[in-house]
């Protein structure tokens, strides 16, 4: 069987696969928890505190916009605000019908590499973000523990200390692995091989004030993450969620970026009721938090779907050496 007419089946079954795996996690989480619990939490969550939640919305969205905007700076781009927040948004839409967050990195890249004056640095900005990103929402856990939470499962320590490490050390030498990528594909693509190669070149050379100032606004993104599930929890009585939230929450989120399921359906929920609940949260409880960062994401993710008809990608025009007509990127 050639490898194009099995693709088909493998893609059946790999979509067989990932609905399987979200009816797991549903059934689990059906399982373990009380839906009568999670109305109950609503109810004490209160107006008010929704209101915040969705103030902390629009203000971890921007932090996004502006950490992707300071990664940009650092390869000598020079971008706008709300094309990015428009990118941004439009790629949470992609990441709602895909099993990972890849799908989405992938069209706003695209997007902001129509606007760049050297597009392979959109992906090389794209690559840093994400690996910030998740270094900073893993070393998060760790407030937790200088709070005073060292009753908390070894296992949650071990996890997000060696996505810490891992992360730290790509930070530094993320080109690496996309040096050596690059000479793997060469070997089945020159051109594709050169595109990894010079995205690489561009990671490499973005100093150390760059990498901070990206690091920064991750910090200020998970800052007003934390903040979201910690006004969600503020009503609710002992454990005390704070302990809960910096501890058990970026934990669930790490794990729930796996390509398991459809847009993290049914992981996300699961993970949050098995996480938090090994460090003391009612299931209806966590499963309110797990559903109010759902919904939220896919209040974002509906506006980014209206974006996507309604703007309009021109792909950039640049001369050729020889003097020969420009092409397209």
């Amino acid at each position: 069987m050639s490898l194009r007419s099995s693709s088909p089946a493998l893609r059946v079954l790999w979509r067989i696969a990932k609905t399987l795996a979200a009816g797991a996690c549903i059934a689990f989480v059906v399982a373990r928890t009380n839906l009568v619990e999670v109305g109950s939490a609503l109810g004490r969550v209160g107006s008010d505190a929704l209101a915040v939640v969705a103030l902390l919305a629009v203000s971890h969205v921007a932090a996004l916009a502006l950490r992707w905007r300071a990664a940009l700076r650092s390869l000598g781009e020079a971008p706008r605000f709300l094309p990015l927040l428009g990118d941004l948004l439009v790629g949470t839409a992609y990441n709602s019908v895909l099993p990972s967050t890849v799908g989405g990195d992938v069209a706003r890249a695209y997007r902001c590499a129509t606007r760049a004056a050297h597009p392979p640095g959109a992906r090389a900005a794209i690559a840093r973000v994400r690996v910030v990103g998740f270094l900073c929402l893993a070393a998060v856990p760790f407030l937790g523990l200088a709070l005073g939470a060292r009753d908390a499962p070894a296992v949650f320590f071990g996890v997000t200390s060696a996505a810490t490490a891992v992360f730290a050390i790509l930070l530094v030498f993320l080109h690496v692995p996309l040096v050596l990528l690059a000479r793997l594909v060469s070997l089945l693509s020159g051109r594709a091989g050169a595109f990894v190669a010079e995205t690489a070149a561009d990671l490499e050379r973005v100093r150390p004030g760059g990498r901070f100032a990206v690091a920064g606004w991750s910090l200020v993104y998970q800052a007003f993450s934390m903040a979201t599930f910690l006004v969600v929890s503020r009503s609710w009585p002992e454990p005390a969620p704070a302990r809960a939230v910096l501890i058990g929450v970026p934990v669930a989120m790490i794990l729930s970026a796996l390509p398991v399921t459809i847009g993290g359906i049914g992981l996300r929920e699961s993970l949050f009721v098995a996480v938090l609940g090994r460090l003391g949260v009612a299931s209806g409880q966590a499963l309110l938090m797990a559903a109010v960062w759902g919904f939220e994401w896919l209040a974002l993710a509906i506006v980014g779907a209206v974006l996507v008809p309604a703007t309009r990608l021109s792909p950039r025009e640049t001369a050729r050496p020889d003097g020969s007509p420009p092409a397209r990127l």
